[in-house]
């Protein structure tokens, strides 16, 4: 699999949260300037009572999002449709027991139809089985009627809108990763216990890249966690038995590098310590230098200037 690329800048935008009800956990709607689209995420618990607003009663874009029955520490995720999408959701609240939280895409003009929400929907489904980081709870996904080029232009770019609102939501099921700060993440490699690997650190997470061996050996004191881990990925086929050790198939992105040393090595394992640039310096010596003036002198602001936080943003054009 070739090395993700990134473009290299992405203009700045304003979202805007309303909490009808006043309560952070309560009901959210997100718009986004200069963009028709409509996002409302609610707990499956406040769910009926909002069932009658017009982003429920819509045509639209759903998906449940929780923890597994068998296993909480891996998230689960069912995406659907729907000429009203509460009639969808509704069905699922006597089927599904997993989800916690729904999420629901429309557009405040009208303009989506049902060609619309299954092209979507199946993107969707698609994009999350491929990144692997939620169980998919769908069964099938059967290709939408191809749209026309115009179309598929305009649902193309919806789509990558819902995209970053549903990182901003907290559901990271259909993410790819995101770039470094300025210049492409330098290769970094793990070799302990014969799990070998290559990988990147980006602004989201720690990229793990296909071809990693991890070992099939599970160590005294190797987190529950990381276990369910490893497990999931198997399942999810991003990692396979090759016989003297587990094989990474994909690129897979986690929380940190002391994961991602973790499921590779079979135990627990410090990550900055383990993972080393090409020079033999660890990720940790890299940071604790970064983090020191040229002198070797911890950096310290400059005489007569005070801290300060400054917030913008930038409509896009």
């Amino acid at each position: 699999m070739p090395a993700p690329t990134y473009p290299r800048h992405v203009p700045g935008f304003s979202l805007r949260v309303f909490l009808p009800d006043g309560k952070p956990d309560g009901l959210r709607i997100v718009t986004k300037s200069h963009w028709t689209g409509v996002a409302a995420m609610v707990t499956r618990a406040e769910y009926l009572a909002v069932k009658d607003r017009a982003e429920f009663q819509a045509t639209g874009v759903y998906v449940l999002v929780g923890p597994s029955e068998d296993d909480p520490s891996v998230r689960e995720i069912y995406i659907g449709e729907g000429d009203v999408v509460h009639t969808r959701i509704a069905t699922h609240l006597g089927t599904l027991d997993f989800w916690t939280d729904v999420v629901v895409f429309t557009k405040s003009d009208g303009t989506l139809n049902k060609a619309h929400v299954r092209y979507l929907e199946s993107e969707l489904v698609t994009r999350a089985r491929t990144a692997k980081r939620y169980r998919v709870r769908n069964g099938t996904n059967p290709a939408p009627p191809e749209p026309d080029e115009a179309t598929k232009a305009d649902l193309e770019s919806f789509l990558s809108e819902m995209l970053v609102i549903y990182r901003l939501l907290g559901i990271e099921a259909f993410d790819e990763p995101s770039p470094g700060p300025a210049e492409p993440a330098e290769v970094l490699t793990f070799s302990l216990g014969g799990a070998t690997g290559t990988g990147q650190r980006l602004t989201d997470g720690f990229l793990v890249r296909a071809g990693a061996r991890a070992s099939k050996t599970e160590k005294a004191g190797f987190a529950a966690g990381y276990q369910s881990l490893r497990k999931a990925l198997l399942e999810a086929g991003a990692l396979v038995d090759k016989g003297d050790a587990y094989k990474f198939m994909q690129d897979y992105l986690f929380k940190t590098p002391s994961a991602a040393g973790a499921v590779l090595y079979g135990g627990q394992v410090s990550g900055p310590q383990h993972w080393k640039y090409p020079n033999g310096e660890s990720l940790k010596d890299r940071d604790v230098k970064a983090a020191e003036g040229p002198t070797g002198d911890a950096v310290t602001p400059a005489a007569g200037v005070v801290g300060a936080s400054v917030a913008a943003t930038v409509d896009e054009p």
